[in-house]
């Protein structure tokens, strides 16, 4: 066997889809995938690829992997590696490049260490970066697994075309992931000793979801305090009386009164959250204490000055031990009508709403529709803009749906190719990407591999003509001084646009038309659009509660 068809064999155990746009540095691990049970997704574009890399890496739980050629390959790929690096995704990226003996000529699209060298352009934002060579595959080849198995960032290998056809005359060797069973007793002793005795709000992050389960059983049989940061949506039940939305940036009516009131947290207790701007409060200082849990120590989680204290450990462990310690169980369960008594002393929705007195359609009637057909048992995937704020208050998932986002990067149209990638890894759920006309003009030709391979994706595009959230900041901050043909986009018939790619599409103005298509995909079996025409509301500002908290901060701190 080659190098190619033994990384194909050991990869074959992880993934069922790789994601590619083919070349003549790739043609050994195209022709032989299939021979592994290994699915080859041709996409629009590399960018597309490494975006469905990163979206079948997340809702698999597992990795991704994207297949690029050299050269122009590696630069349209490269926005898919920041954005796996800031959401700490795993993604394996390989990246085909000339003969090794060429190398340094000159050669067409070289890759190599003195022409590109995308190995070392890469090497800040992956864990491991590497250029393999007919001495040392093994040993590269084993590093690479070992981070992209235990390290929740991408890794990039770099294989000459003659590496990839080079015979090996032994299998290479499996690497498996370290089960990683340490139980924090420290933990588990600080945070019962803090739910008896303390008013806490537990916060999820997206790295909560390796315990979704038992933290979903912990906050629901004692009515904790609970709410999610915005790439965390669904890891917590949001029907749930006790969950009070976004905390963060989008940040929800509930969390923000809690947070101003008498009753504010004594604690907070951060689970797998980044430590990042957004998610402080652009780094404010807080009254309460902050507790912080999570498995490993993470890349973007640098402000660790902000944390109390802090434990690494199996999340799932911890709150399973937690949930099941009898001393605690008498403890919570007798304070739990006091906290209930918090939550009915709330007077804000739990959703931003707003009342429109015309009979247009607006973003949030659009998304509020959706979530009454489609909150449980779906996958949404959101783009970047003023629409994924939208999301973030307006939609309420089910505790068997799940939340996908570009949040920490926000790189625009990521949702489009990334949703494509979900769908794979998770064929059971719906999946529903909430999209924009900006986002479109992005990556929007990405919706023609969903129509080759009839992955069953309903796109819905928030057709307002702007960019959002751009327009939305000039509206609320006059000072900004823009004009209108920076934000405004010309109306284009994205309708019109999916069917020439070969993608079902309904035009959509009124909710009766909305309710009709969203029952429609029930019963399809294939990608469907719809160009959703939509209002743009200049009197909401979505992020006023994330914008008064961050006042409060600042007004506090002097």
């Amino acid at each position: 066997m080659t190098f190619a068809e033994q990384l194909l064999l050991q990869l074959s155990g992880d993934v069922q889809h790789i994601f590619s746009v083919p070349g003549r540095t790739v043609f050994p691990f195209l022709k032989n995938s299939r021979q592994f049970a290994i699915n080859d997704i041709i996409c629009a574009s590399e960018t597309g690829a490494g975006f469905m890399a990163e979206g079948y890496a997340k809702a698999s739980n597992k990795y991704g992997v994207a297949i690029t050629v050299a050269g122009p390959g590696f630069s349209n790929v490269f926005p898919s590696i920041t954005n796996a690096y800031y959401d700490n995704t795993k993604v394996l990226f390989i990246i085909g490049t000339g003969e090794t003996y060429h190398s340094g000529k000159n050669l067409f699209q070289d890759n190599s260490l003195v022409q590109l060298n995308s190995h070392n352009l890469s090497a800040s934002l992956t864990s491991y970066s590497c250029m393999i060579n007919s001495l040392d595959y093994a040993n590269h080849y084993a590093n690479m697994m070992f981070n992209l198995k235990h390290k929740s960032l991408p890794v990039l290998m770099n294989v000459p075309l003659d590496v990839q056809n080079m015979p090996i005359d032994y299998e290479l060797p499996t690497i498996k992931s370290i089960n990683d069973n340490s139980f924090n007793r420290d933990a588990f002793v600080q945070l019962k000793s803090i739910l008896q005795q303390h008013n806490v709000l537990i916060v999820t992050g997206n790295r909560a979801v390796s315990a979704k389960r038992v933290i979903n059983q912990l906050v629901t049989k004692y009515f904790l305090l609970s709410a999610s940061t915005l790439c965390a949506k669904g890891t917590i039940d949001e029907l749930l009386p006790n969950y009070l939305g976004i905390f963060g940036f989008g940040m929800s009516p509930r969390v923000f009164e809690l947070m101003m009131s008498e009753h504010q947290p004594e604690y907070i207790i951060t689970i797998g959250m980044d430590i990042n701007e957004r998610n402080t409060y652009q780094w404010s200082q807080f009254e309460q204490n902050i507790i912080h849990l999570d498995e490993a120590l993470h890349q973007n989680s640098r402000d660790y000055y902000l944390v109390n204290n802090g434990y690494i450990g199996n999340l799932e462990l911890l709150f399973n031990e937690l949930l099941h310690d009898h001393e605690l169980e008498q403890s919570l369960l007798g304070s739990i009508l006091l906290r209930r008594s918090y939550v009915n002393q709330l007077k804000e929705s739990q959703i931003i709403t707003t009342c429109h007195e015309d009979d247009d359609l607006y973003v949030d009637d659009v998304l509020a529709n959706i979530n009454k057909i489609y909150a449980d048992n779906t996958n949404y995937v959101t783009d970047s803009g003023l629409h994924r704020l939208y999301c973030a208050q307006i939609l309420r998932l089910a505790h068997g749906s799940n939340y996908y986002s570009s949040v920490n990067n926000g790189h625009m149209g990521w949702a489009i190719a990334a949703s494509i990638g979900v769908k794979l890894a998770d064929k059971q759920r719906n999946c529903i990407c909430i999209t924009g006309d900006g986002c479109m003009l992005m990556t929007g030709m990405e919706i023609q591999t969903a129509a080759k391979y009839q992955v069953k994706v309903l796109f819905i595009v928030i057709n307002n003509g702007a960019h959002g959230a751009i327009k939305n900041a000039n509206r609320q901050y006059p000072q900004l001084g823009l004009v209108d043909h920076q934000y405004d986009i010309p109306s284009h018939d994205w309708g019109l646009f999916a069917n020439s790619l070969g993608v079902p599409s309904l035009k959509i103005k009124t909710t009766s038309q909305l309710l009709a298509a969203l029952e429609m995909f029930r019963y399809s079996n294939e990608p469907l659009l719809l160009d959703v025409h939509c209002d743009y509301d200049s009197k909401v500002n979505i992020n006023r509660y994330y914008e008064m908290f961050v006042q409060s901060r600042k007004q506090l701190a002097a």
